[in-house]
């Protein structure tokens, strides 16, 4: 998770106010996680809850930094050709 998270904030560097929201974010993942599993059985003991929490935080950072990474992306120009699209003329 803390990989992903960097890997986010890195790439949200320049902009300020999505690096504060980011921040914000994941310093608020951990106590709504705990407020969330308190109330089971035994969390103490097998973390079962935690660590589901924890498994989908690291799948939603991983879809945002992707889509952050899709959306600065260069696209290809409008006119760009079939062989620079598919790597060379079909046979």
């Amino acid at each position: 998770m803390r990989l992903n998270f960097r890997a986010l904030l890195s790439a949200a560097a320049k902009d300020q106010e999505t690096a504060k929201k980011i921040v914000a974010e994941q310093a608020g993942f951990s106590s709504a996680r705990d407020m969330t599993c308190r109330s089971y059985l035994k969390e103490d003991v097998h973390g079962f809850c935690a660590l589901r929490l924890t498994q989908a935080r690291v799948l939603a950072l991983q879809a945002a930094y992707n889509e952050r990474a899709r959306a600065k992306a260069p696209t290809k120009p409008a006119g760009a050709s079939q062989k620079e699209t598919f790597g060379g003329p079909q046979r």
